[in-house]
């Protein structure tokens, strides 16, 4: 695991007019599944290069990408106009993935803002083709850091007044992981950016309220992971989704974990525990 893989293939993708960037991992021999992974809110694909070639060797095909404003993709840094175009992107890189490796089951999997992302997808967008599977890890339902109340009421007025406003996301690089070098590396990763808008702010907040108000009509074999330790989003909002989701979701908690469940010394397990689960 501590070897990272590169993907066998990688392309950009015209949405719209961003381009995204596309990492795919192919097996040699016939894959068993499709995975389609959604990264966090700051990050990019190529920081789980090691996950997508772990689930690699048991026969699973990973695409991976990076969002709209995110790494090596165009837009705006950390904003959307439309909560939507997220939803907008990903529907296109699933195509292109099933393009790929037709005639396998798939799943998706997001981390953080990636677990609202695809939660989201599978809850409002049923008309399109529905996963076999999905992975929730430590998805952002609600936000466990504070965040200012002037800070918060700023941001309300100003997706309406100016939307691409843009302010620091206020993280700190020890409550993301317990990996020195997750952590000496957080504020130096040129591709890891920390600035959020106003607009896309104001976005998240409905999104998840409607995912949470939405989670007794799951219908999408869900696996949660909750990190007993995260210190950015809120557990408990991920237990109360679970519950209120019934039978469709299955809960896997790491007691001493961080937010970055796939940095976390532990990402071996966590990976495996993935995989066993697909």
């Amino acid at each position: 695991m501590n070897a990272v893989c590169g993907p066998t293939h990688i392309e950009s993708l015209l949405a719209g007019k961003v381009s995204l960037h596309v990492e795919h991992f192919r097996p040699t021999s016939p894959a068993r599944l499709v995975l389609v992974t959604v990264h966090g809110f700051g990050a990019y694909c190529g920081l789980y290069r090691h996950v997508a070639g772990a689930l690699l060797a048991r026969g699973i095909a990973v695409t991976q990408f990076d969002c709209r404003g995110h790494g090596r993709s165009q837009g705006r840094r950390g904003h959307v106009d439309r909560f939507d175009d997220y939803h907008e992107d990903l529907s296109l890189v699933v195509r292109r993935a099933r393009e790929l490796v037709p005639a396998v089951p798939w799943a998706l999997m997001g981390h953080s803002l990636g677990g609202l992302i695809v939660l989201d997808h599978v809850l409002r967008r049923r008309s399109e083709p529905q996963p076999d599977r999905l992975v929730a890890v430590a998805p952002w339902l609600e936000l466990k850091m504070k965040v200012s109340m002037p800070k918060r009421a700023a941001a309300e007025v100003f997706a309406r007044l100016k939307s691409t406003l843009t302010m620091s996301n206020g993280l700190a690089a020890e409550d993301v992981s317990r990996s020195p070098e997750v952590v000496a590396n957080f504020f130096r990763d040129p591709l890891v950016h920390h600035v959020a808008t106003a607009g896309w702010f104001a976005g998240v907040l409905r999104t998840q309220a409607v995912v949470r108000a939405m989670a007794a009509q799951l219908q999408v074999p869900t696996l949660l992971l909750v990190a007993g330790q995260d210190r950015i989003v809120s557990s408990e909002a991920t237990l109360a989704f679970a519950q209120a989701a019934g039978s469709m979701a299955e809960v896997r908690r790491y007691p001493a974990l961080y937010h970055e469940l796939f940095l976390e010394p532990e990402r071996e397990q966590v990976v495996s525990d993935v995989a066993d689960w697909l």
